[in-house]
């Protein structure tokens, strides 16, 4: 897979600060985390863990996509 994506929500009131090995659009409510250049695929069977940073709690969140 070439390219990808994850969606995820976030609770009402928390906005995104800072993540790793993804870029995320935009900061709050619906966020869309795509590839980053170094990261832009995931083989069959792979997976690619991203994480981020809410402003509010300061516990990082993480995510993984797989394929």
């Amino acid at each position: 897979m070439n390219g990808w994506s994850l969606i995820f929500t976030l609770p009402a009131g928390q906005t995104i600060t800072s993540g790793w090995n993804a870029n995320y659009s935009p900061t709050s409510v619906q966020v869309t985390a795509r590839n980053v250049t170094h990261n832009p695929g995931i083989a069959p069977g792979a997976s690619v863990s991203t994480a981020s940073r809410p402003a509010t709690p300061a516990t990082p969140v993480s995510r993984r996509r797989s394929r």
